[in-house]
């Protein structure tokens, strides 16, 4: 399944963390809690966005 949003304009307003969080979310097959928040950090960090985003 994809996701194709019509409009992209509640997608400019969110963070780059806001952006992973998402889309892990969407993906599924991470367990709740801290462990999304891990994945989203560790993706981050892996393609040199971190710093604070």
């Amino acid at each position: 399944m994809g996701v194709v949003p019509q409009e992209a304009v509640p997608f400019s307003l969110l963070r780059v963390v806001e952006h992973v969080e998402m889309l892990v979310r969407l993906r599924g097959g991470v367990p709740g809690g801290g462990m999304v928040r891990r994945c989203v950090d560790e993706a981050i960090d892996v393609v040199g966005l971190g710093g604070g985003l």
